[in-house]
């Protein structure tokens, strides 16, 4: 389980005259994201916890899409003060950049799954007995 990952932002405002321009800037964005995904992918991520941004969207719809090709599941804008209990609970570490993945740095859950409550949808973590002992909440 990790906090926060941001992806290349294509809100960019930029002139395109040349056809091909287009193009190169979408080619470079895609590799761009399958780079990232490709890091994450190899320390064994399955589920990726997004801090909430403030200042833009912390994922693009086309990074979501490649993740869901990946099969990472994604929980986007995790509020700030959750991340501390998080990380607490799950025995995991907050990562900044992704080129800080570790494996040593990720959490264990034996079960993830989304389960509608109301009107909402909250996600479950189901840890063994012997997590629960080594968490720190």
């Amino acid at each position: 389980m990790i906090f926060p990952v941001v992806f290349f932002s294509s809100q960019l405002k930029f002139d395109c005259h040349v056809v091909g321009q287009m193009d190169r800037i979408l080619k470079e964005e895609r590799n761009y994201i399958l780079g990232i995904i490709k890091k994450i992918r190899a320390t064994g991520c399955n589920v990726l916890l997004i801090q909430k941004s403030i200042l833009r969207d912390a994922v693009t719809d086309l990074s979501l899409h490649y993740l869901a090709k990946a099969k990472i599941l994604v929980v986007k804008d995790v509020e700030r003060e959750d991340i501390e209990f998080i990380s607490k609970t799950l025995n995991c570490l907050p990562i900044a950049n992704v080129e800080h993945f570790r494996t040593e740095k990720l959490g264990h859950a034996d079960l993830v799954e989304e389960v509608s409550v109301g009107s909402g949808r909250v996600l479950s973590f189901i840890l063994s007995f012997l997590l629960l002992h080594t968490g720190q909440t």
